[in-house]
């Protein structure tokens, strides 16, 4: 996998520290990210594959808790009630469809 966790002793500075995903940010919002090896992902990367990970969970939730709301009234609760997870349903489902890489 691409992940190299943890990260080699030969990487640059930016992998070597948490700070690493700051740094990749800062260079990819200024556009001077570099692209050298194209087989490894950087850090925003890494970020934005694991917050679409956590988007799909929250879809998956959010549509059962609609799909049954009565036999799950505990996870349509803790949405804040059937009205909220409908409209988040809704709303994550159309940006996840807007992401690269999502379903």
């Amino acid at each position: 996998m691409c992940w190299d966790w943890p990260p080699a002793a030969s990487a640059g500075a930016a992998a070597d520290h948490p700070g690493g995903v700051i740094a990749d940010t800062r260079a990819a919002l200024t556009g001077k990210l570099s692209h050298e090896d194209l087989t490894k992902y950087n850090y925003v990367q890494k970020l934005l594959y694991a917050g679409i990970i956590v988007v799909e969970i929250v879809i998956v939730l959010s549509g059962m808790s609609i799909w049954k709301p009565v036999q799950l009234q505990w996870l349509t609760a803790l949405f804040g009630g059937y009205d909220v997870a409908r409209y988040g349903f809704t709303y994550l489902h159309g940006f996840d469809r807007r992401v690269p890489g999502g379903s």
